[in-house]
């Protein structure tokens, strides 16, 4: 990107493979880095990086903003040749675009004010972790690749449980709402230390 000085790193995560029990360095399946880029006036771009263990990127999503609104959304998972290009219209519909290698679907869907992007759901944790204490929150989380969305629930767990970093500040729980969905559906542990 131009004036790669502007970047700002925001996090980083490290990814395991499922059941994995022992949660080291040589064990990460891949990384990831959340990046915002400087904009002009009330435009934000936040740019995440998916790496391999060789450090090499092999998908990366961009969040368009205006203000706290979502502008538009853009993937390109390198390793699959996939790309995704969403943009949310004046109408309140998100307009989207999915390409595997050379073809390509298009489709729209309304969207709530409870609708996340897979970028988002870091966020989201973010800026309503203090309400998890009252209950779990659900969510609609749209997935690119079936251009649907999906409801899942945000679950504070403890940070004794197996699956949470043990010097872990917060740990959360992201799964399906929907027992049928679950079933075909790996949930998420999401380990938060402090920073």
């Amino acid at each position: 990107y131009p004036n790669e000085h502007l970047k700002t790193l925001l996090m980083e995560a490290d990814f395991f493979k499922k059941d994995e029990i022992e949660l080291t360095k040589r064990n990460i399946a891949f990384k990831f880095e959340r990046w915002e880029v400087k904009k002009k006036g009330k435009k934000r771009l936040f740019v995440s990086y998916f790496k391999n263990k060789e450090g090499k990127v092999i998908a990366e999503e961009r969040l368009f903003f205006e203000g706290k609104k979502l502008i538009r959304y853009e993937l390109d998972q390198l390793q699959v040749n996939e790309h995704a290009h969403f943009v949310l219209k004046e109408n309140g519909y998100l307009e989207m675009q999915y390409r595997k290698g050379k073809e390509g679907e298009h489709s729209k869907l309304k969207w709530e004010e409870n609708f996340i992007l897979p970028p988002m759901i870091l966020d989201y944790v973010k800026e309503n972790y203090s309400e998890f204490n009252k209950g779990p929150k659900e969510v609609e989380l749209v997935v690119p690749h079936l251009q649907k969305n999906i409801s899942f629930t945000f679950f504070l767990k403890e940070k004794k449980e197996s699956k949470c970093f043990k010097d872990a500040f917060l740990c959360i729980l992201f799964k399906p709402s929907n027992f049928f969905i679950g079933l075909f559906t790996e949930s998420l542990h999401l380990s938060f230390d402090k920073r």
